[in-house]
């Protein structure tokens, strides 16, 4: 979320038992801490709704209510007096924070503020105990993924014929990983707009129509803005003086990132993905080149072009060398030549 400007919060009050129907838990009581806390930050109220019900579940009507309402204003943050009016149970938090954030909600306790920060991972003001509770709970989660997924390894290698150094290029992407271009012009998407995309979808031309709001509404991450400005500024100097270097192009800050598919069948793959400009970007493509060498021989020079191409109309004469390669180039012929040598 962008510190710098007001933001648009609505309140959610929850009151469970007959006892909290009077002193400091009421509903009122909630109310009047909440309009004094987002008075004192500055934040707008766009929304309120209270409701008396047992936190025992998320399948509440006024919780599902705040949730609507909070998507349908736009709002920043959904308030709350403490975590508990969320749900009794901390997993019930996390699954409340993942619906919410991946709709550009975010979830704000009053309760303590100067002891709660943004936890980086769950993406929610949390005490330094429920971090840990959460932070367990994720990790049984992935235990349990993994022992699930390990048939897939398994029935590879054999129940005995595997283990980590077998999977350890998974972790750089490699590997069992797949991914389809679509899905890596969608992720430079993501890193472009800092946390958000929209559904790829295939237009002949649109001029002055409404495709609809599955196509229309943004879908965030829930990972806070702050964090992709990192990569974006890693993308960026891979384009000035890293792998990217051949694609800069004049006068617009382009941002991208090469890669290198490992074939054991032949030449690597060369890949590229990448958006422009930095700012206020407008264009993310993803280029693909089976058995053409490094990511810089092929992939970077086509992405780059492309985006030249639809930024200006135009490719800038000092690039022109750049364009005629890629045109005539045959990466087919270049493969039939290795084979041939080969074979000699």
């Amino acid at each position: 979320m962008d510190s710098n400007k007001s933001k648009r919060v609505v309140v959610y009050c929850r009151v469970a038992t007959q006892a909290q129907l009077d002193g400091d838990h009421t509903l009122e009581a909630q109310s009047a801490r909440l309009h004094e806390q987002a008075e004192r930050l500055g934040y707008e109220i766009v929304g309120k709704v209270s409701e008396y019900e047992k936190g025992t579940t998320l399948d509440r009507d006024g919780w599902k209510r705040a949730c609507q309402k909070a998507v349908e204003q736009k709002a920043d943050i959904l308030l709350v007096s403490d975590l508990t009016r969320i749900a009794r149970d901390p997993i019930l938090w996390m699954q409340a924070l993942r619906e919410l954030s991946g709709k550009g909600v975010w979830i704000q306790s009053a309760a303590e503020p100067d002891a709660f920060r943004v936890n980086p991972f769950f993406h929610l003001w949390l005490p330094p105990g429920i971090q840990w509770q959460l932070a367990l709970h994720e990790l049984w989660k992935t235990y349990r993924r993994f022992n699930e997924n390990s048939d897939f390894y398994s029935k590879i290698y054999g129940a005995n014929g595997w283990k980590g150094i077998t999977v350890i290029s998974v972790s750089i992407g490699q590997g069992e990983v797949l991914a389809t271009p679509l899905q890596i012009a969608n992720l430079a998407a993501t890193i472009a707009n800092r946390g958000y995309y929209f559904t790829p979808h295939v237009v002949r031309s649109v001029e002055n129509t409404y495709l609809g709001d599955d196509f229309s509404r943004p879908h965030y991450t829930g990972v806070d803005p702050s964090y992709y400005e990192l990569i974006v500024a890693g993308m960026r100097m891979s384009m000035i003086q890293g792998t990217c270097r051949i694609g800069e192009i004049p006068g617009i800050e382009a941002c991208g990132k090469t890669g290198t598919a490992q074939n054991p069948h032949g030449k690597d793959h060369s890949a590229f993905m990448g958006f422009a400009p930095r700012e206020n970007p407008r264009i993310a493509v993803a280029v693909y080149v089976e058995n053409a060498g490094w990511g810089a021989a092929y992939g970077v020079p086509i992405g780059s072009l492309m985006m030249e191409k639809y930024l200006t109309g135009e490719i800038a004469p000092s690039r022109k060398w750049l364009e005629e390669r890629m045109l005539n180039a045959n990466t087919m012929i270049q493969e039939e030549e290795d084979a041939d040598v080969a074979k000699e």
